[in-house]
């Protein structure tokens, strides 16, 4: 049985879900956010990883699924701000000698319902009903749980 941690990656908001699996089954263990409020982007990198170290000494993830950074031209600024913060996620995690398996959004939704264009409520409603969970999840929770999905899909 392996251990699998999921991230959803962003500058205010990171989302993360662990889940186990074996060639049999995938189980729900934990999800949650990190939200930080502070406007200074090295305090939250700092917060957001401190946080993430916890997990990772709690649960001891074997692997590592995350969301690769998508940067639009809208807003170059909130994009360099959550490249920042994913490196930063990913010096931690390689700290750890944990694998790092990167997916793009299109593939993890694609491997949860189906479709590369399916909406945050389709990836939520499968999330629940792959995981058998019977309470509300938050969009990123659900994210970080399907990008863990789909680490057990192409793995």
């Amino acid at each position: 049985m392996s251990i699998i941690l999921g991230l959803d990656p962003g500058s205010l908001i990171t989302g993360y879900g662990i889940i186990s699996y074996d060639i049999n089954s995938i189980n729900y263990i934990t999800s949650g956010l990190i939200k930080i409020n502070n406007k200074n982007i090295l305090f939250r990198t700092n917060l957001i990883c401190n946080y993430l170290d916890k997990i990772i000494n709690k649960f001891k993830p074997d692997y590592c699924a995350i969301e690769k950074v998508f940067i639009s031209n809208k807003n170059i600024s909130s994009g360099l701000k959550l490249s920042q913060v994913k490196g930063a996620i990913l010096f931690l995690i390689t700290k750890y000698n944990i694998p790092v398996f990167e997916y793009s959004t299109c593939t993890i939704k694609n491997a949860i319902v189906g479709t590369g264009k399916a909406t945050k409520k389709q990836i939520q409603y499968m999330i629940k009903f792959l995981l058998k969970i019977s309470f509300d999840i938050k969009e990123d929770s659900s994210d970080a749980l399907a990008t863990a999905i789909t680490y057990c899909h192409y793995n």
